[in-house]
């Protein structure tokens, strides 16, 4: 039913002369909005609270968006524009937001299983080519 309100809000905002990406806008803000309506009727269902949800999950997340973004947008700015360039900082971006991932988003114990996990491949792959 709201996916099709997003639908109608869209096609108002494109037939009042706004650029084509406000249709994105749109979308984004309905999901949002859809976000906290969920997560308030599923905090009630299985009793969690919110704050303690938006402190252990929402706050990480938008922190590794907002670094890794930052991060990857000041070495964009850096290099110069070519297609190897541009090749070399989507492999960049990968790996900065992959070590923002691992430093903030995840707590103490994960972050040793990773390391176990990918100790364990090296490993193998170590083995694989001798």
């Amino acid at each position: 039913c709201i996916q099709l309100l997003i639908f109608a809000v869209s096609w108002i905002v494109l037939s009042l002369g706004y650029p084509a990406y406000s249709v994105f806008i749109v979308a984004i803000l309905f999901n949002l909005i859809m976000f906290i309506v969920r997560l308030y009727l599923v905090s009630s269902l299985i009793s969690i609270r919110v704050s303690h949800y938006l402190k252990l999950v929402l706050l990480p997340v938008v922190m590794i968006i907002i670094l890794s973004a930052f991060l990857s947008f000041c070495v964009d700015f850096i290099i110069p524009d070519s297609i190897m360039f541009s090749i070399l900082n989507i492999f960049n971006s990968f790996l900065i937001t992959s070590i923002c991932i691992y430093f903030i988003g995840l707590n103490k114990e994960l972050r040793s299983k990773v390391k176990d996990k990918i100790a364990i491949k090296v490993l193998k792959f170590i083995k694989s080519n001798k």
